[in-house]
């Protein structure tokens, strides 16, 4: 694409301020890039400042690999032949040239951004499944990876940058798809990475503490989440149906609704317009009538269990309701629905074993609802595994460790990406916390806790192996491995039924 071509989508955003050295209507741009050694022949290269490094340092080995033009916040002394574009925000400036340089294709796609703390992925695996079987083929984007066309490939980000998104949602439309929904992180809307979606519903989830370390005050943090509701554009359809889907059930939800600039649904289970009404919970999953704005109430079994689930079962149902699709179909559809990995996925064992469940809790809030679930349903005691991530949020460890200990019957306090940090120093900040008189022990190596977790688990007992989920590996300083925790605990129960048979 010409560059000055590309370069005019930049004009319908003045506060950019777009500054010129050197001719863009004598350069070809081929590509997009922000990471200096992915840099080919031809590409426009974005200087990114990010939290610890700043990519205008990084502009010169850009153009040694072929970059043709930068994307900078101040004019650099580089080779004359490249072209420089200055501009107020090189973040937002690079949304705005991805989705123009791929032909605004999240504007062929009807787009959901599911937004919040917790329930993004589950929210948006349930919408897809909604759609797609309403006859929409539906691409997806999240922590689970994307899919396009059908495909599945595994991914980096919760929401991955500017360019990626929109290469994304290029892909998906030339497979056909006419749909996409995708998990909206805060970090993607403070850094400006989805400011060029045309986004057609936003959903809230809910807010609890998680990332502090990055937004310093829940406040912020709301704040944060508030920018995917603020940036939808009103529609000049007149039947001004609602296009924010926000659980009224969080008081957070509020400030969501108060920065809405489209018509709001309110969902939740205890209020909202949308509601789910006589809740049945069981292991096998749960049971509900879901109650619409009008009073029409239609039955609802899903095969996920915990409260948690409904809620967000019925944060897909609103996006279903925004979107005018079938009722029936709908319900339907949920009652199709299958567990999402690594989301309370329970563990197939044979009588006599201990339940064994897997979930990618990782915040004082997952955590405690994920343990207030099983514990609602388990018979025996709650036997946990869990750790902290290193290079994270410190102030969250002694809170994890405190409703660990104070709610699960045996809490084993282990590893769990520790990344830069050393595990042992984690574990003894997450242990700071533990509830006196608690049962509690530390067992660092997460294979050793999974063993010592089933070995000592009673048939009734319930297993909760909370923090990994769907994640194949553990993080450390200088290494990567491959870490398969399902393996590991079908292991751990095949050693415990040979115990137990001797």
């Amino acid at each position: 694409m010409n560059l000055r071509r590309l370069l005019d989508s930049l004009e319908r955003y003045p506060g950019l301020r777009p500054e010129y050295r050197g001719d863009p209507d004598s350069i070809a741009i081929s590509g997009l890039c922000y990471h200096s050694p992915s840099a080919k022949e031809g590409d426009l290269f974005a200087c990114l400042r990010g939290l610890r490094v700043d990519g205008h340092a990084y502009a010169g080995d850009a153009v040694q690999r072929g970059a043709v033009a930068l994307l900078v916040e101040r004019f650099l002394e580089i080779d004359p032949k490249v072209v420089q574009i200055a501009v107020s925000d090189t973040r937002l400036a690079l949304a705005v040239v991805s989705e123009s340089f791929y032909g605004n294709p999240s504007s062929d796609l009807t787009l959901i951004g599911v937004t919040g703390t917790s329930g993004k992925t589950t929210t948006t695996s349930l919408i897809r499944h909604i759609l797609t079987r309403a006859g929409i083929p539906t691409g997806s984007i999240g922590t689970l990876g994307t899919i396009i066309g059908g495909e599945e490939t595994a991914g980096i980000l919760t929401t991955p940058e500017a360019p990626d998104l929109a290469r994304a949602f290029a892909a998906m439309r030339d497979a056909g798809d006419r749909a996409a929904v995708m998990e909206v992180s805060s970090h993607a809307l403070v850094f400006q990475r989805v400011a060029a979606c045309d986004f057609d519903v936003g959903v809230f989830t809910n807010l609890a503490a998680e990332h502090l370390d990055f937004h310093n005050t829940l406040d912020e943090y709301a704040a944060a989440k508030s920018l995917l509701f603020s940036s939808l554009e009103p529609s000049s359809q007149p039947d001004n149906r609602p296009r924010a889907a926000i659980n009224s059930d969080d008081p957070v939800s509020e400030i969501m609704i108060r920065r809405s600039r489209v018509p709001v649904l309110r969902f939740g289970i205890e209020s909202g317009e949308l509601r789910a009404l006589d809740l049945e919970l069981s292991l096998e999953g749960s049971r509900f009538d879901l109650r619409y704005p009008d009073g029409a109430i239609l039955e609802v079994r899903l095969a996920l269990p915990a409260r948690y689930n409904v809620q967000n079962a019925v944060a897909a149902a609103a996006v279903a309701h925004c979107l005018g699709l079938n009722r029936q179909g709908v319900a339907e559809a949920l009652g199709s629905a299958q567990p999402v990995p690594g989301r309370f996925e329970v563990i197939e064992g044979e009588p006599g074993d201990p339940m064994v469940v897997v979930d990618f809790a990782h915040t004082p809030d997952e955590l405690e609802n994920l343990l207030g679930a099983a514990r609602d349903l388990a018979c025996g005691k709650l036997i946990l595994v869990f750790g902290c991530g290193g290079d994270r949020d410190r102030t969250k460890r002694p809170v994890m460790g405190e409703l660990s200990t104070r709610i699960a019957d045996h809490t084993l306090i282990s590893s769990d990406n520790p990344r830069s940090e050393d595990p042992d120093v984690i574990a003894a900040e997450v242990a700071a916390g533990a509830s006196p008189g608690s049962s509690w022990e530390v067992v660092v190596d997460r294979g050793e806790a999974i063993d010592r977790a089933v070995a000592g688990a009673g048939p009734d007992d319930v297993v909760i192996l909370a923090g990994k989920g769907h994640e194949p590996y553990q993080i450390f300083a200088d290494k990567t491995i491959a870490f398969d925790e399902f393996g590991l605990a079908r292991r751990a129960l095949a050693r415990r039924r040979k115990g137990v048979s001797s």
